[in-house]
């Protein structure tokens, strides 16, 4: 996590068919824990809005993770009289569940190498229910997972098992820097 002198971090995805609750609690959340929190939007139909699964629609504060290098250095200019930098990488990585949204999580190339970094990096990785797919997805070529214990959305379960992961029922899995829900 971030120094005492610096504000913590966390990005947390959004895309077509995310869960709202899963994506609005976990941001209200993390903002009443004092981290900096962005939205960024995946293959987004309709930039910068996301139509969750239940047709509430939610605007990212970032179009996309390709927007990620260019925000990155918008914040560093507004910020160099505060002597902050924009982080390569969160301290915590969110991805909320959706059976749709974690679909196009588990689609996007950038979300995959998002995941992949945060995970080099030893920052912290939350999925809700059936975003843990795309952790699945992310990190399952990567030997030292191998023993890594999640959960999902149960009619997930044998598509994380036959990926060679170790599956738990509990509804909060805290593994390392591996934070997975059933949602």
């Amino acid at each position: 996590m971030a120094t005492a002198t610096a504000t913590a971090t966390a990005w947390i995805l959004l895309a077509d068919g995310t869960e709202p609750m899963e994506f609005v609690i976990a941001y209200d959340v993390l903002v009443r824990a004092g981290f900096a929190v962005k939205s960024i939007g995946v293959d987004l139909t309709n930039p910068p809005y996301a139509e969750c699964s239940r047709g509430v629609k939610i605007q990212a504060e970032i179009g996309s993770v390709g927007d990620l290098e260019a925000a990155r250095q918008q914040q560093q200019q507004q910020q160099q009289q505060q002597q902050q930098k924009w982080p390569s990488a969160a301290d915590v990585l969110v991805l909320p569940g959706g059976e749709a949204g974690a679909a196009t999580f588990c689609a996007s190339h950038d979300v995959i190498q998002l995941l992949r970094k945060h995970a080099d990096e030893g920052k912290y990785i939350a999925c809700i229910c059936a975003a843990t797919t795309a952790l699945v997805a992310a990190l399952s070529d990567r030997h030292r997972y191998s023993t890594t214990v999640v959960t999902s959305y149960p009619s997930f379960k044998a598509q994380i098992v036959a990926q060679g992961w170790h599956y738990s029922e509990d509804r909060v899995v805290v593994d390392d820097k591996i934070i997975t829900s059933r949602g």
